[in-house]
Parts: C-alpha cells; sequence; structure tokens
C-alpha cells in the first residue's frame, strides 16, 4: 500500500491591503516546506475579501504559488461569494466570481487519485446556488463517485454539508 502525506489548510484570508494573516502564513509556508507533504489542499477562504477586492484573489493565488509542493484550492464564500439570497456579507456567487477564480486558480473542483485513495473537493459555496454551475458539479461527483468503488473516499470542502444533520440547512462558515 503506498504512504502518502497530506496537509489540509484552511481559511488563510490573504490579502495584500489587509494583511492581518500574514505571519500565519509565513509559518505555515515555513511548515510546508519541513514536512514536505504529497498534496497539500487549500480549502477555501483563500482570500481576505475576494468577492469585492480582485486584489485580493490575485495576492491568494500569488501567496500559494510560493507553495513548494504539489497543492490544490478550493474557493470559499470569501472567494467567491455565498449562495442563498441573502448572504451574511452580502456577496451572492455569481458565475462572474467563478470565473475570476477559475482565471486565477484552475477549477474549483479536483479528483485526485493517490495510492488507493481517490481524494475529492468540490465547492460548497455552489451548493443551494441554482446555478449551472452546481448542475455541472454534481455531474462531476457522480461520475467520480461511481468509477472508485475500489477506493478509499477523502472529501474536501469549505463549509459543512450541514450541523445536526442530513435534512438541516447547510452551515454557514
Amino acid at each position: 500500500m503506498h504512504n502518502f502525506t497530506l496537509l489540509q489548510v484552511s481559511d488563510t484570508h490573504l490579502s495584500r491591503s489587509h494583511a492581518y494573516f500574514q505571519d500565519n502564513w509565513e509559518a505555515c509556508l515555513a511548515y510546508i516546506t519541513q514536512t514536505c507533504p504529497d498534496l497539500v489542499v487549500v480549502s477555501g477562504d483563500v482570500s481576505f475579501n475576494g468577492p469585492d477586492v480582485h486584489d485580493d484573489i490575485v495576492f491568494a493565488r500569488e501567496q500559494l504559488a510560493r507553495i513548494a509542493c504539489r497543492w490544490v484550492a478550493l474557493p470559499g464564500n470569501h472567494d467567491v461569494g455565498e449562495p442563498d439570497d441573502n448572504p451574511r456579507l452580502g456577496q451572492c456567487i455569481s458565475e462572474a466570481m467563478l470565473e475570476r477564480w477559475k482565471q486565477h486558480f484552475g477549477a474549483d473542483r479536483f479528483c485526485i487519485d493517490l495510492g488507493a485513495w481517490r481524494l475529492l473537493g468540490i465547492n460548497s459555496e455552489l451548493l443551494g446556488s441554482g446555478l449551472d454551475a452546481e448542475h455541472e458539479q454534481w455531474e462531476f461527483l457522480d461520475a467520480k463517485l461511481s468509477d472508485s468503488a475500489d477506493r478509499n473516499i477523502g472529501f474536501f470542502i469549505h463549509k459543512p454539508l450541514f450541523i445536526d444533520d442530513p435534512e438541516s440547512q447547510q452551515a454557514n462558515a
């Protein structure tokens, strides 16, 4: 069996103009360099205020480029906005926000096979959005799960799917 090291990082909230968390990021980068994992999964809120400040997305991407090993990133609400008709920060996810994410980071979902594991990451901000991209993501997930019967599954999202039970609303994070 192939062993691998995976490191998950979330909520870095990177910004050139609001660098409140830059020291944390520098410490994180030092740890990544020291441990040299096989994969780093950055699971959302890479930027401080991506929906309103394009440079926050640009700066966050520049910072992730400093990771000296393989990495993949998923968007969070601070990157592309939230689904809902009343998002907490007044930033509703849109096709334009998704396109900006993809311009700088590539896909907003992933499927990576490592050893006996299939690692899947999806854009939790699409869930309940009604955007065409949500439908495409469900098709992606269905396809990737349907051909992974012989694999262990690791699943990554920014927000939990629910708080108390599967029948409750999606959690706000």
